[in-house]
This record gives C-alpha cells, structure tokens and sequence, in this order.
C-alpha cells in the first residue's frame, strides 16, 4: 500500500506562511490605528482640560489668556495632521485587508484541492483492500477446495 502523497504539499505550506506574513501586517496595522485613536483622544482630552483650567480660574494672566489662541490652533493642527495619517493608514489597512483575503483564499483552494486528492486516494485504497481481501478468500478457498 502506497502512502498517501500531495504533489502540491510545498506549494501549501508556502500559501500557509504567505497567509500569516499577510495576518501579522493586517495586525500591526490594527494596531496603528488603536494608537491613533488613543492620539487623537488624548490630544482633545488635554485640550478639554486646559480650556477648562483657564476659564475656572477666578484671575487670569493676562500672558496666559493670549497663549491660549495658539494652543488651541496647535492642537486643530495636531489632530488634522493625525486625521490625515489616519486616512493614509485606513486605505493600507483596507490593502492589507484584500491581500489577506486573497492570500487565504489561495490556502482554502489548496486545502479543498488536497482533500480531494486524499478522497480519491482513500477510494482508492479501499478499493485496493478489498481486491486484496478478495483475492485472499479465493486463494483460501481454493486451497481448501
């Protein structure tokens, strides 16, 4: 009995390792994003909290007062800055995405095809011991006979 052999094995195991190289980029890329999220919250948390701190106190300087104009316009310019490397980073993703489709797409077509290969082996070798066995009971009878 022949042991069962898939010609495309390498092929497979090369489509696997592609699919995981593509899973940890989509990953890191997930995980770009979540620090951008937490930039942008901690950039408007903070610009919350000095406005509120300036507007409470009961005697302004007035140094203070005017500083505030610049702030808030670094910190518009900080969070657009942010958005705009965030749309860049959402398209990746979003590239990064269609790869790692594709690229499990490639392993799942492999997969089905191997396990059509083995089924056909299986028949096979089913077929195979039965002829044996058959082949078995004739000789014995035969035999005996």
């Amino acid at each position: 009995m022949r042991a069962f052999r898939f010609p495309l094995d390498r092929a497979l195991h090369i489509r696997r390792a592609q699919l995981e190289v593509e899973q940890a980029k989509l990953q890191r890329l997930m995980r770009d994003r979540e620090q951008f999220e937490f930039q942008v919250n901690e950039i408007r948390a903070e610009s919350s909290a000095t406005r509120r701190l300036i507007t409470a106190q009961l005697s302004l300087v007035p140094g203070e007062i005017s500083t505030m104009p610049d702030y808030q316009r670094g910190a518009k310019l900080r969070l657009q800055k942010l958005e705009r490397e965030k749309q860049e980073l959402s398209k990746k993703t979003q590239d990064q995405q269609r790869q790692t489709i594709e690229a499990e797409c490639k392993v799942k077509l492999l997969e089905k095809l191997r396990a059509k290969r083995f089924a056909e082996w299986e028949t096979g070798m089913n077929k195979e011991q039965e002829n044996f066995a058959a082949d078995a009971h004739l000789a014995r009878w035969s035999v005996s006979s």
